[in-house]
């Protein structure tokens, strides 16, 4: 490999950088934040899982856009997305911690609060353009190729 085309790794690698912390770093604080916002043990496991199940969701859809309308653009965009759930996510800080009560069969009582929505909806933009690690490992490929 030459100089430039190792220069040329730093992006990718910041992408999947971003990616791996976006994911792990929420996880241990997730659950004084759903524990401060009235949910319970369910809540948590489901507000874990969001950001998997959408990347799960994301992953083609963004390799799909990366063939059809290029790498680079589908990176920039995504880490835009990426910056936009993280905006969310301390917006949810910010909002007035108003609880309702909800009684359902299937999971029991719990509380739900106007943050821990946002935090939903935060972490699967997050997770929906998580799937960009796939496209920075599609524009690995296309840079080593011999």
């Amino acid at each position: 490999m030459t100089g430039k085309e190792v220069t040329q790794l730093y992006p990718i690698l910041l992408v999947n950088f971003i990616g791996t912390l976006g994911f792990s770093i929420v996880l241990p604080f997730l659950v004084f934040l759903v524990r401060n916002f009235g949910g319970n043990a369910i809540i948590y496991g489901v507000l874990g899982a969001t950001y998997s199940t959408f990347q799960l969701i994301g992953t083609p859809l963004l390799g799909k856009w990366s063939d059809v309308y290029g790498r680079k653009k589908v990176l920039l965009l995504s880490n835009a997305e990426i910056l936009v759930g993280w905006i969310l996510f301390f917006i949810a800080l910010l909002l007035p911690d108003q609880k309702f009560r909800l009684d359902t069969l299937l999971i029991g009582t719990f509380t739900m609060s106007l943050p821990l929505l946002v935090l939903f909806l935060a972490r699967a933009i997050d997770g929906i353009t998580g799937g960009n690690i796939s496209v920075a490992n599609a524009y690995l490929e296309d840079l080593t190729k011999s």
